[in-house]
């Protein structure tokens, strides 16, 4: 997810005024058993497979599937 915002360009110390992207990221938390495992800054997307991958990788399940 991105947005569109107003930024101050620097270059050879000359300073514009322009729009760029900006990548906004959101916190998620990871829940197990109703319990906090996990709390991480990341891109609201493709949150499925980094969950999988999560949970994959530290040993709670033994495939993502």
């Amino acid at each position: 997810m991105d947005i569109e915002k107003e930024i101050i360009k620097v270059i050879d110390k000359k300073k514009e005024k322009v729009f760029d992207h900006i990548v906004v990221e959101k916190q998620l938390n990871i829940y197990l058993n109703k319990n906090l495992v996990f709390r991480i800054m990341c891109l609201p997307t493709d949150i499925k497979f980094l969950v999988y991958g999560f949970f994959f990788s530290n040993g709670y399940i033994n495939e993502p599937s």
